[in-house]
């Protein structure tokens, strides 16, 4: 037998593990890591053992079935002689339950591994102060611009202080996060502002006149730009600043 079976039976066999990672992990890193043994690699493969031990009692509620380890062992081992030949036949006979045990598992791998994420999200596991090292999904730039503290809390709304470097001078700009996009490396790609107004930064250094107060020093300071949105390309900011807000209600 092909060495190459034995290799394609151990891929289909551990697929589920890597379905199931690919729809619970949050990453904002896109590209694959090709490298052929990571942690992925064996996170994967314990899940996969996981899921089939799961599947194949969920199976036998249904329809009772019995393993023949000895024609799985044949195939694997890529054996020759009349052994190979007996394993090819028993396994013929029962190749189209098998194929439905690797689509059905396939599947619910999938719907399984989105559950798994939706539940850690809701239940706040990935923030939560004991478990946040285990559940916390690869998503640094989601959790520093959506505001998520240390006990879990979202923030209500993110504001941001951006300095933009132009031909003349440069510039801050300061206004509500509405958005925020990644490149396929997981860099930050650009942001969405609304409600900006801006200034030049050389206007630090100009004084304010002590009979005024901060609030008419900073609207003196700030002019505000017309538009719903303002777009920033990551690259041509060279400073970002990141204020939490978190709207308390007054019941008094």
């Amino acid at each position: 037998m092909n060495v190459a079976f034995p290799a394609l039976l151990t891929f289909l066999l551990i697929l589920p593990g890597f379905i199931f990672r690919g729809a619970f992990t949050r990453s904002e890193r896109t590209q694959l890591d090709n490298r052929p043994f990571t942690s992925e690699t064996v996170k994967s493969l314990i899940l996969a053992i996981f899921l089939h031990a799961l599947w194949l009692k969920l199976t036998n509620l249904i329809t009772p079935i019995s393993i023949d380890y000895q024609v799985f062992l044949t195939l694997f081992t890529a054996a020759r002689g009349d052994l190979l030949e007996l394993a090819i036949n028993r396994s013929a006979v029962h190749m189209p339950g098998f194929i439905t045990y690797l689509m059905s598992i396939y599947i619910c791998s999938y719907l399984f591994g989105l559950i798994a994420q939706k539940l850690v999200i809701k239940l706040k596991l990935d923030r939560h102060p004991l478990l946040s090292d285990f559940f916390r999904f690869d998503t640094p730039w989601f959790y520093l611009l959506k505001g998520f503290n240390d006990e879990g809390d979202e923030a209500d709304f993110v504001k941001l202080a951006v300095t933009v470097q132009q031909v003349e001078a440069t510039y801050l700009y300061y206004g509500i996060l509405e958005d925020f996009y990644l490149t396929d490396s997981g860099n930050l790609d650009r942001i969405i502002l609304s409600s900006v107004v801006r200034r030049q930064l050389i206007a630090d250094e100009a004084s304010v006149d002590e009979d005024e107060t901060e609030q008419s020093g900073e609207a003196l300071r700030f002019y505000e730009i017309s538009g719903d949105r303002l777009v920033f390309k990551y690259k041509d900011i060279t400073s970002l600043n990141i204020e939490y807000y978190k709207i308390i209600e007054n019941c008094s």
